[in-house]
């Protein structure tokens, strides 16, 4: 009868190969690289005892060990540096990489010629500012910069041992951050180089862009020439002060420019008043007989500036407020104004007291005649008393609900007016002062 639980034959080869392994009964150097059910035993093994492939030595050995990184990239991170090849090398890196695709800031590429390429790119992180001063601000400020970088890795083992970091810790972060290094301090060599050397400014030097370039790839190589690294191109997009460099020079700017403009007014009116004067001396000097004196728009503009520069100077108004407060001082000199303060009518407080005790009698003689109705006294004194009671009421109650109507207080107006006269002659004689 058929047993389905028979094992294969080549799977009893393949445990009896394994277990001689382990027992140590047989050497990876006597299996074959091309046998399916060798490669799998000692693939197995290896997996269980990865520290082992530190003594695979011999030429088959290292044929295993070629096939073994290649099927698993990790089992490099258990290579000494003395085994590393380039081919198992560039295969970890590849791979190690593509796990970090997510988190980088750049990508990882082939070339024609099959080796890795990097290309990263850069914007100047807190900390990368290059500070200078600036021949065309005229003050000291912040460079920052923008661009595109490619790296051709010519040799995984040299970059590996340039960038002497343990395999085990090796991601695209790392690679990222050496590299980084190594262009950041040339690139700021190149930029200060062109700055103080051209005598260059932010302006001139978005001009320089291609010399940049080039330097900085020069210097790169020259260092990294040990490091089986080329770099392939360089592409700057933006060289520019920071945003807080150019807020506060921004804000620089306009302050002088305000200066600036206030200078040049200040001249324009000096340059006006002495072609006045040119033009009264002029026409005194043929009139002597007519008095040296100023003209009524000098007068005005003489006063204004007075006042302004008074005000001003106490620091009691700003620009507004002096105009406003000029404004009210010429309309309350005018005649107009002064008449309409003294032909408003004054108001006597006895009136209004006048009314209201109208009112109340009215009200009083109501509660008479009502009390001599109901005691049945005389009903003619009644009569009278009511009649006399509801004229009082009637007229004290017209007088109330006119002045509703107008809602005004003849006495608060009557108070009104006095303060307001008292102010204004108080005023006309600082005036005249």
């Amino acid at each position: 009868m058929f047993n389905i639980f028979k094992k294969d034959a080549n799977e009893e080869v393949y445990e009896s190969i394994f277990n001689s392994l382990v027992e140590k009964k047989r050497k990876i150097n006597d299996l074959d690289v091309e046998n399916a059910i060798h490669r799998k035993a000692v693939y197995h093994y290896v997996k269980e005892k990865p520290n082992c492939l530190e003594e695979f030595k011999s030429d088959n050995e290292k044929e295993f060990l070629r096939y073994l990184v290649k099927r698993d990239y990790k089992f490099f991170l258990y290579l000494k540096p003395e085994q590393y090849e380039e081919e198992m090398a560039t295969h970890f890196l590849m791979r190690r990489l593509e796990e970090d695709k997510d988190t980088a800031s750049g990508f990882v590429r082939k070339s024609f010629d099959e080796n890795l390429v990097f290309s990263i790119y850069y914007d100047t992180r807190n900390g990368e500012q290059i500070f200078y001063y600036d021949n065309d601000l005229h003050s000291t400020t912040f460079l920052v910069s923008k661009f595109d970088i490619s790296f051709k890795v010519n040799s995984v083992v040299k970059l590996l041992k340039k960038l002497d970091v343990s395999v085990s810790m090796f991601g695209y972060n790392v690679l990222f951050n050496e590299l980084m290094c190594w262009v950041n301090k040339e690139y700021r060599k190149t930029i200060i180089k062109f700055i103080t050397a051209k005598d260059v400014g932010i302006y001139k030097i978005n001009a320089l862009y291609d010399e940049i370039e080039k330097e900085t790839i020069s210097a790169l190589n020259r260092a990294l020439s040990d490091g089986g690294v080329v770099v392939q191109k360089m592409a700057i997009q933006e060289l520019s002060i920071s945003e807080n460099a150019a807020r506060i020079l921004e804000k620089e700017g306009l302050e002088r420019i305000r200066e600036k403009n206030k200078r040049e007014a200040e001249l324009d009116y000096e340059k006006q008043a002495l072609e006045n004067y040119a033009k009264k001396a002029k026409i005194h000097k043929e009139n002597p007989e007519f008095e040296l004196t100023l003209t009524e728009a000098e007068k005005d503009f003489a006063l204004e500036r007075y006042i302004t520069k008074q005000l001003a100077d106490r620091g009691q108004l700003e620009e507004t407020e002096i105009v406003e407060e000029l404004v009210d001082r010429k309309k309350k000199t005018t005649s107009t104004e002064l008449k309409k303060e003294t032909d408003r009518p004054f108001f006597k407080e006895g009136k209004v007291k006048g009314k209201s005790i109208s009112l109340v009698l009215g009200i009083i003689s109501l509660v008479f005649s009502i009390f001599m109705f109901i005691s049945n006294v005389t009903r003619t004194a009644g009569f009278i008393y009511l009649a006399i009671g509801l004229i009082l009421v009637a007229f004290g109650g017209y007088q109330t609900y006119q002045n509703a109507k107008t809602n005004t207080n003849p006495i608060q107006m009557n108070e009104d007016y006095e303060a307001r006269l008292e102010e204004y002659s108080e005023e006309t004689k600082e005036e005249k002062q």
